[in-house]
């Protein structure tokens, strides 16, 4: 997960202060700044976890493991009244506490448990049981929303959400920073506490992102903040245009796209190439069987 804006300028200066070297492995904030990030899919389908599940679902798939004593302790945790207190307590008692026999013991009941329900949920498990044995970040997924993406289709992950990225090709987008605060499925530093102070804990569908039509052959992912927001263009058979909100980069990730500025200037953009583009370029044509997506400043 990522910090607010606020949450990383506090953590920058205090490990600044700390004397913390900013290339240590144990460094959570390299930067002042947040990550908020789009990823769009360009594969057919692209697997994802993004916040935490409704939390009566949850307790559904956990009774779907049967007994044991991990499952018993994830379940009494995952108990209370307050959603968002019984998530905390989950999560932080299986990434601080927890046994490593007890986090084996939940794995092994999830690989083996079958629920019509949580099928998909179960299989990421079993995935994730042979890639990461033992890591308790498989059982914070199985609290997770898993989100299959269709070709298109987009997640926005906001400040203090969990999320990671399964399997599949996107196009990604996001603030200019380096600050992450991992929960699991990692070799790298996982700070607990720093982590449990700034996940949002509250349980909420996956935050899909739902494109605003510009156009012709033209439609923007707008998160609606002021870092960025990502243009989408087709043209097919006819001419895409969009506005640009600024300064801009083209990336070509399909076909042939002829890309034509303002002023006249024509460039082509095969998949993995990518141009930038000045504001006084505004509106841009796109002709050809290409497909592109523009990174421009957001609202």
């Amino acid at each position: 997960m990522h910090p607010s804006k606020e949450q990383a300028a506090e953590g920058f200066a205090r490990e600044e202060a700390a004397g913390v070297p900013r290339d240590a492995g144990s460094r959570n904030y390299k930067d002042d700044n947040h990550k908020p990030e789009v990823i769009v899919a360009l594969s057919e389908t692209f697997t994802a976890l993004a916040g935490l599940r409704d939390l009566a679902a949850t307790r559904r798939l956990v009774d779907a493991l049967g007994g044991g004593a991990g499952v018993d302790a994830l379940r009494e945790r995952l108990s209370a009244d307050d959603d968002a207190a019984s998530l905390r307590a989950a999560i932080g008692w299986l990434l601080g506490e927890a046994a490593r026999e007890e986090i084996e013991q939940i794995v092994s009941a999830a690989a083996s448990a079958t629920s019509d329900e949580f099928a998909a949920e179960l299989a990421l498990t079993r995935a994730l049981s042979s890639a990461y044995p033992a890591d308790p970040g498989i059982v914070v997924a199985l609290l997770m929303n898993l989100v299959e993406l269709r070709r298109g289709e987009a997640v926005f992950v906001p400040a203090g959400v969990l999320h990671a990225y399964v399997a599949g090709l996107g196009v990604e987008i996001m603030a200019a920073s380096d600050n992450v605060l991992r929960g699991g499925l990692t070799p790298k530093h996982i700070d607990v506490p720093e982590l449990l102070a700034l996940v949002d804990f509250r349980p909420a569908p996956a935050p899909l992102l739902t494109p605003s039509p510009a156009g012709a052959g033209a439609e923007v992912f707008d998160p609606r903040i002021a870092d960025f927001a990502l243009g989408h263009l087709t043209a097919g058979a006819s001419t895409a245009r969009l506005d640009l909100r600024g300064v801009s980069l083209v990336l070509g990730v399909a076909g042939e796209a002829h890309v034509t500025g303002a002023s006249g200037a024509v460039l082509t953009l095969k998949p993995g190439q990518a141009a930038l583009v000045t504001a006084d370029e505004s509106p841009i044509a796109v002709r050809g069987d290409g497909e592109v997506f523009v990174a421009m400043p957001g609202a």
